[in-house]
């Protein structure tokens, strides 16, 4: 007869937010008990309870941390995110649409189009830069923001638009009549100061923005445009 033991002394499965759906399933089935509540100890029992706990340990491990990817972002985690930059006076994109319609708009004047993000850059270097360089003389006609992880269309159809630039968040760019004439990367960004940060915006603002920057570019001879180019490509290299 098989021998068994108290269900007291058997090791519990971890409970909490990870029981979920098929790790759940799984420890249903480890922790197989008799009418008695005991568990079964046979070779073939034990061998069966390690299989399928172990399983479940590796399937709540794979499993979770996928919820950051796939679902938006709790919206009180990020509203305080987003408020650092809509005080500002940043236009918040928050669907497609949204974003269609400035892009019809960057097409005419200048754009700084920013894509707002959770990660330790965007708080410490990405949004203060931004807070700095807005006080600059010189600024472009519009500046509009989306929020990666959580605006999901909004950030999918501005990358859409930015195709052939890679993905990453925080990310910035400069349009000028529709067309990214400087932009800043994650790898521009992280580990960099705000204040530097900041430069980059600037000059990139005093170099594609207001009377001053439209009158030099109308000076510059047109030699670029015999390569094929456009004349902005220039600036993002």
């Amino acid at each position: 007869m098989e021998s068994v033991v108290s269900s007291a002394s058997r090791p519990q499965a971890a409970s909490g937010a990870g029981a979920f759906g098929p790790v759940a399933s799984l420890r249903l089935f480890a922790r197989r008990r008799d009418q008695s509540g005991a568990f079964p100890v046979s070779y073939a029992a034990r061998r069966r309870w390690f299989f399928l706990h172990r399983a479940s340990v590796l399937l709540q491990i794979l499993l979770s941390p996928l919820s950051w990817y796939i679902m938006p972002y709790p919206e009180a985690l990020v509203t305080p995110m987003r408020h650092e930059l809509t005080q500002l006076g940043i236009e918040e994109l928050l669907d497609a649409e949204a974003v269609e319609k400035a892009l019809d708009e960057s097409k005419q004047g200048t754009t700084l189009v920013v894509i707002n993000t959770v990660c330790g850059c965007a708080a410490s270097s990405a949004r203060p830069a931004i807070a700095m360089a807005l006080r600059h003389p010189v600024q472009p006609d519009r500046t509009v923001t989306v929020f990666a992880g959580q605006d999901l269309d909004a950030t999918a159809r501005l990358r859409e638009y930015l195709a052939g630039i890679p993905p990453s968040s925080p990310f910035m760019a400069l349009l000028k009549e529709g067309e990214p004439v400087h932009v800043m990367e994650r790898r521009h960004i992280e580990g960099r100061s705000a204040s530097a940060i900041a430069t980059d915006l600037v000059h990139a603002f005093d170099a594609h923005c207001g009377a001053e920057a439209a009158s030099s570019e109308s000076s510059e001879p047109a030699a670029a445009a015999e390569n094929g180019l456009p004349p902005t490509f220039r600036s993002i290299l």
